[in-house]
């Protein structure tokens, strides 16, 4: 099976055996998300954000009954849905969250926190609780807009890159500077690097067994590895031949 997604699409795997493999498409005209499931026999669900809060990004959690929207105008939209393997539907329900003074520009769920963080333009970001669907906390102010969050399913740590601005008007791919947080909010440390950062993931080995690390897909096509406890840095695995520099990046 291969799945071809761009930025207006999310492709979110199936939970548990009881429910199915949803994949999210936004960007129409009239701002309607479709959901469609992996089952073919499941007509797709059309959901309806606010025409003047485009979607700019989406997660799912709570086991794939609850979909996250983010929008333009800053605002989180919780979608409850039935997603079964006899059933797609929206309950009704949805409630909407503001705490970001600009668009919404990426989100990260941790599942076995119950949190889902998430980045904006205006240069913050926040912890929600995915179970209350209420706000728990917020990151320290970053130089520049929020682009990529990634979060440890093993410690619940946070993740967060946004883009050098002292050396942002000297090229059109800025360098990023990678901070870790924990869950609690407290910075763990920061790295500023030499080139752009375009995709990042945490490993998932056994705590007390193992470091887990820390991996970044860099502009130049190569993959950097960081000790997720103090960001030191591991190692490097060098692009051996021109190509296109990674776009995703999953921990298998």
């Amino acid at each position: 099976e291969v799945i071809v997604m761009d930025k207006y699409s999310a492709y979110f795997p199936s939970a548990s055996p009881s429910h199915c493999s949803l994949l999210a498409t936004w960007g129409s005209w009239d701002n309607a998300m479709m959901l469609t499931s992996s089952n073919d026999d499941l007509p797709p669900l059309s959901l309806h954000p606010h025409p003047l809060d485009r979607v700019s990004c989406c997660e799912c959690v709570c086991n794939g009954q609850v979909l996250v929207s983010g929008g333009t105008a800053g605002s989180l939209s919780f979608w409850h849905i039935s997603n079964t393997q006899q059933e797609l539907s929206s309950t009704g329900r949805v409630t909407i969250l503001r705490g970001h003074d600009g668009p919404v520009t990426c989100m990260a769920a941790c599942r076995p926190y119950s949190i889902i963080v998430t980045g904006s333009m205006d240069k913050t970001c926040i912890i929600w609780d995915t179970n209350r669907i209420c706000f728990v906390n917020s990151l320290g102010t970053h130089e520049s807009a929020i682009g990529i969050i990634a979060t440890s399913p093993t410690l619940g740590d946070i993740a967060t890159v946004c883009s050098n601005t002292l050396q942002a008007q000297q090229s059109r791919f800025p360098p990023s500077i990678l901070r870790v947080w924990t869950i609690n909010g407290r910075l763990v440390g920061k790295l500023t690097l030499h080139q752009q950062l375009n995709c990042l993931c945490y490993s998932s080995a056994p705590e007390g067994v193992y470091v887990n690390v820390i991996i970044g897909g860099l502009a130049d096509g190569s993959i950097h590895m960081w000790s997720s406890w103090d960001l030191s840095f591991i190692f490097s695995i060098p692009c051996p031949f021109k190509s296109p520099s990674p776009a995703v990046l999953r921990y298998v």
